[in-house]
């Protein structure tokens, strides 16, 4: 039997769970790069959640606000540029009528880019404060290591 370990997520994996282990990879890769292009653009209170086990739609969300909506307009446009820039599908996007709550779906991952005082009145953050969170500087110091 052939088993193996992925340090990131220490994921213990066997025989055709293979496929699985590149799918974690692709999405861990996916995080780093919506962290980085978000922080590029001074997006506040970045918080990653893993609602893999809670929910079937999606195994992530990534959640971030801004002091005003030219900036979660900023924001946007910053992520769905390095996401097209790096070959990554995005689903589809809502809220950039008013940029009060943009929300960008990747399928495994969906970004919540909220102005902060919407941001507080939905508190998704509390909603799913059950899930796991996930250390945004842990994430982006492993790509730096390059684990």
């Amino acid at each position: 039997m052939y088993s193996t370990t992925l340090r990131k997520e220490n994921l213990y994996l066997r025989g055709d769970e293979r496929i699985r282990l590149k799918k974690k990879d692709s999405i861990f890769e996916l995080l780093q790069l919506i962290c980085k292009a978000l922080l590029n653009k001074k997006a506040e209170r970045l918080n990653i959640i893993n609602v893999s086990n809670l929910i079937g739609i999606t195994d992530f969300f990534v959640i971030c606000s801004a002091e005003s909506t030219t900036q979660v307009g900023a924001i946007t446009d910053e992520l769905l540029t390095t996401a097209d820039r790096n070959g990554h599908k995005i689903l589809g996007v809502e809220g950039t009528e008013n940029n009060l709550w943009v929300l960008v779906d990747f399928g495994d991952v969906v970004v919540h880019i909220f102005h902060e005082p919407v941001r507080l009145f939905y508190d998704l953050d509390g909603l799913w404060r059950d899930a796991e969170e996930i250390s945004v500087n842990d994430l982006l110091k492993s790509q730096e290591a390059g684990l």
